[in-house]
């Protein structure tokens, strides 16, 4: 069985991405990684399940080479649903490996 050896980022849908930025940055004590940024290429749509989904989204860390990004939706609608990703089961990324929740009873590994 492999061993993880690193996990790269893990990400957050957040209501208001400026008010999650003030609290992991001002409470927490946390670094922004990466600006905000508006997003809305092809394979976004693909992996939320929403045609021309728009986000924004950012990254916040401590310097350990792990990061949290957080996602706001911004194409009306759009909103986080467990259920429905079940459904249509995420399976296109851009990297090689994934873990993925939705197969394998809920968690697994994927190459």
């Amino acid at each position: 069985m492999p061993v993880v050896q690193s996990i790269y980022h893990t990400g957050f849908i957040v209501e208001n991405l400026d008010r999650a930025l003030e609290f992991y940055t001002q409470v927490l004590g946390m670094d922004i990684e990466r600006e905000p940024t508006l997003s809305d290429t092809p394979w976004l749509s693909e992996v939320v399940g929403y045609p021309d989904v728009i986000m924004r989204q950012a990254y916040v860390g401590v310097g350990d080479g792990h990061s949290i990004e957080l996602i706001e939706y911004i194409t009306q609608g759009a909103k986080l649903d467990p259920i429905r990703l079940i459904a249509i089961g995420p399976d296109r990324h851009t990297q090689p490996w994934w873990l993925t929740m939705s197969r394998h009873g809920g968690n697994g590994l994927r190459h």
